[in-house]
């Protein structure tokens, strides 16, 4: 089978510090379309196992023998987007998806909106006359982070000229707390053409990987102006509400956080705060889910 290669594709670890504004991204689409027809980087699917592409029936085994070099068997996974859970999909694969698509609105124009899984926060896209850059942020265990089993693999994902999505699998590393944040970056350039132009084009994709601790069970105690308190209740991780009551009395709300780790945290939900936002772990060995608890205000 042939191997396709792409231009400048990279894959960077790094330790740094991304941030941003949770946002939902969207932009206009560009006309231009890739010289020879070539596929574009589209984004990356991050899994905690390693992706095996390989048919092992076809491979050079007197290549592999004599440097290590694996050709002749490698396939493309193919997949699908999934628009209503705004990530890629990929058959028998477990994974978080960070990228681009081209979508259109309900009057059939074409724009450009970023794909997150919900695990993903800080989501940024930005957008230049060189490079398009888009980011987010995976929050883990940090009680996990430095094991041993504790592996990201960046795998990329392209985009055919027929709106093909397929995987190419990536290299991984071994999420650490030693230097602080731990990134894994792809990049592709490409040349477009545009009305007979041609320009080159940098697309990147960073994901980052930070330690958090998540909340086991949370209470929330309504204090009343006159210092009493006027409620409490208690929730369970899976048990957390999607809002709470503000009422006509309610000076603040006390939250107490029970993390993972056994200890506590507290803090305050005051009356300008419209949410209050918490880390929650669905399943073991997964990203953390950043939970948004609306605060209703009672007239």
């Amino acid at each position: 089978m042939k191997k396709t290669v792409h231009s400048a594709v990279s894959v960077i670890l790094l330790a740094g510090l991304v941030t941003g504004l949770l946002t939902a991204c969207s932009l206009a689409a560009e006309d231009g379309v890739l010289e020879n027809g070539g596929d574009r980087l589209v984004g990356m699917f991050l899994t905690t196992e390693y992706v095996d592409a390989v048919d092992w029936d076809y491979v050079d085994i007197a290549a592999l023998m004599e440097d290590g070099t694996v050709s002749g068997g490698e396939e493309k996974i193919y997949g699908t987007y999934d628009e209503a859970q705004g990530e890629y999909v990929f058959e028998g694969l477990k994974g978080y998806s960070l990228g681009v698509m081209k979508l259109k609105d309900k009057d059939g124009e074409v724009y450009l909106a970023t794909v997150a899984s919900d695990c993903f926060s800080d989501v940024k896209l930005n957008m230049g006359d060189e490079e398009n850059t888009c980011s987010g942020i995976l929050y883990f265990d940090q009680t996990q982070i430095g094991s041993e089993e504790l592996h990201m693999y960046g795998n990329a994902v392209y985009e055919t000229q027929d709106e093909t999505v397929y995987l190419v699998p990536g290299s991984g590393v071994r999420i650490t707390d030693a230097g602080g944040d731990c990134s894994v970056t792809l990049s592709d350039t490409v040349t477009e053409v545009d009305n007979g132009k041609k320009t080159q084009m940098k697309n990147t994709f960073q994901a980052t990987y930070r330690g958090a601790c998540p909340v086991q069970a949370v209470k929330f105690s309504w204090q009343g102006k006159d210092g009493k308190v006027l409620k409490e209740e208690y929730f369970a991780a899976d048990e957390i509400p999607s809002s709470i009551k503000w009422g006509k009395e309610t000076a603040y709300i006390l939250v107490t956080l029970q993390k993972t780790d056994k200890t506590a945290e507290y803090d305050l939900i005051r009356g300008e705060d419209e949410t209050y936002m918490l880390y929650t772990e669905k399943e073991p060995e997964n990203a953390l889910i950043l939970e948004s608890i609306a605060v209703e205000v009672e007239q």
